[in-house]
């Protein structure tokens, strides 16, 4: 089950949401679809939603796919 989404200020994103249990970070974007990122800890998950830029935080997550795997919410891959 995805976490609790919560809005924020962005253009290119709609919402995040961090599951503790899971170390993942959810994702929607303005098109709709929801990324999920793994092994994103609770401190990095909260800094990102609360940046005054939240893509620009992404990006730095975006930028590490070996720490933080990336899968769409969908199941399918993100390559």
């Amino acid at each position: 089950m995805p976490p609790l989404m919560r809005p924020v200020y962005s253009s290119g994103i709609t919402a995040v949401g961090h599951d503790p249990e899971t170390n993942e970070l959810h994702v929607t974007w303005s098109g709709g679809r929801t990324s999920v990122y793994q092994n994103v800890p609770p401190e990095v998950a909260h800094q990102t939603a609360n940046s005054w830029s939240v893509g620009k935080a992404m990006n730095v997550i975006k930028a590490d796919p070996e720490q933080f795997p990336h899968r769409y919410l969908d199941g399918s891959d993100a390559s």
